[in-house]
């Protein structure tokens, strides 16, 4: 029987199977209890059924060797009669017959059992309901809203990865797999685990949840500078110089627009010598300090004007750090207010120039290169929303419009109270 119950251990289900039926045969009721500990663990069908029908088949055993037991006949003790006393007793009686042997079924007649919920002897009482083990909590069901956030997780992990950054892609994978556990069985999820970290299937799993808690506890342990902070601060400082010049430049641009219309008007050319005798009236000592003083109240518009994108985007289901989303979107506003300092320069320098044809061309240039630059910033805006805050196109749509119309709303309301 030793042998059969340590068969009850062996990784191959046809083993486990062929023990299962011996215990059958040998119908033991010390069996039982190895019999319900396999009913609750196997994987295999077929062996946790049969381990039922078994466990079953060995409880009615036992009842019928009981029930046999009971019948047999009640043998009087024997009591010394006077009358015997002058013969000599009769030899002992012959010891009563053995019951026959039960002898139990083939494996293939089992009967089924009704039902199995734990299989113990009959002798075995159950534990009272306060010593009972708890059984473990359901897991939590997982929202539609979550499943589709761990989505959009692993694809900014699969984005991370192929651009190079590892550790960004185990960091967000992990996050995926907190939030929707399900991923841990697609191989878009598994292959892109065992990239990072090696291994294969619920190893590497384990291994990006178990490296992205320890570096998260490392940075929990050991703070250091943030460099997206120090990114962000260096990115503000670039874009108050750029909007200092490209504030100059603006004022250049509008009186070149105003001579261009007046000769529109009029049907005249452009006189490069008027055209220089105005811009001269206006020199860097004078514009200067409105420069900064516009400069200034700008990106401080900005600032708000990003902070409220970025919190209606959290409303909507966005995460990422602030920080970073400042950072980005500060380099992108740097390469905004670049390209609109081009076209502004394209433009003075075709009025400059003199020559009729250099006005035609450069003038047209330098309006497509500001129109240019407006568009790629609206959609540069929303695609790195998009990425940072790590949900949908259309989630960075809706947050980048209702935020920019909300911070143009507290931007007005700033206006009237005099922040201009």
């Amino acid at each position: 029987m030793d042998q059969w119950l340590t068969q009850l251990q062996h990784s191959d289900p046809a083993k486990r199977r062929e023990a299962v039926l011996a215990l059958g045969k040998l119908a033991d009721a010390r069996a039982l209890p190895h019999l319900a500990q396999l009913y609750k663990t196997e994987s295999d069908s077929t062996v946790r059924e049969l381990a039922a029908k078994v466990g079953k088949h060995i409880q009615q055993s036992a009842a019928e060797r009981k029930r046999r037991t009971d019948e047999l006949p009640h043998v009087p003790p024997f009591v010394l009669d006077d009358s015997l006393l002058t013969t000599p007793p009769d030899p002992a009686p012959p010891a009563p017959a053995a019951p026959p042997r039960y002898t139990p079924p083939p494996a293939d007649d089992l009967p089924d059992p009704d039902e199995f919920d734990m299989l113990m002897p009959a002798a075995a009482a159950p534990k009272p309901a306060a010593q009972a083990e708890s059984a473990p909590p359901p897991p939590k069901p997982i929202s539609d809203r979550d499943r589709q956030r761990a989505k959009s997780l692993l694809q900014s992990a699969y984005h991370y990865q192929t651009s190079g950054d590892s550790t960004n892609a185990l960091v967000t994978l992990a996050k995926a797999l907190r939030l929707d556990p399900d991923l841990a069985r697609q191989s878009s999820a598994v292959g892109l685990a065992a990239v990072l970290v090696g291994g294969s299937g619920k190893d590497s799993i384990a291994l990006v949840l178990e490296r992205a808690e320890r570096d998260d506890l490392k940075q929990s342990k050991a703070p250091i500078v943030d460099s997206d902070l120090v990114d962000a601060l260096i990115a503000a400082a670039v874009l108050f110089v750029v909007i200092v010049f490209f504030s100059i430049a603006l004022v250049y641009g509008i009186v070149v627009f105003a001579f261009q219309a007046n000769a529109a008007l009029l049907s005249t050319t452009i006189s490069a010598a008027d055209l220089q005798r105005e811009l001269a009236d206006f020199t860097l000592q004078t514009l200067l300090p409105e420069a900064l003083r516009n400069t200034s109240v700008t990106m401080l518009t900005t600032i708000i004007n990003l902070m409220i994108v970025y919190w209606v985007g959290t409303t909507m289901g966005g995460v990422g750090s602030v920080v970073r989303y400042l950072k980005v979107m500060l380099s992108l506003y740097i390469l905004f207010y670049l390209l609109l300092l081009a076209g502004f320069g394209l433009i003075i320098f075709g009025a400059l120039s003199g020559t009729q044809s250099t006005l035609e061309t450069l003038i047209p240039l330098g309006i497509y290169t500001i129109g240019g630059s407006v568009l790629l910033f609206f959609v540069g805006q929303i695609y790195l929303t998009m990425r940072v805050q790590e949900f949908g196109l259309g989630s960075a749509i809706a947050s980048v419009l209702v935020g920019g119309a909300a911070a143009g709303f507290v931007l007005n309301i700033m206006g009237l109270l005099g922040v201009r």
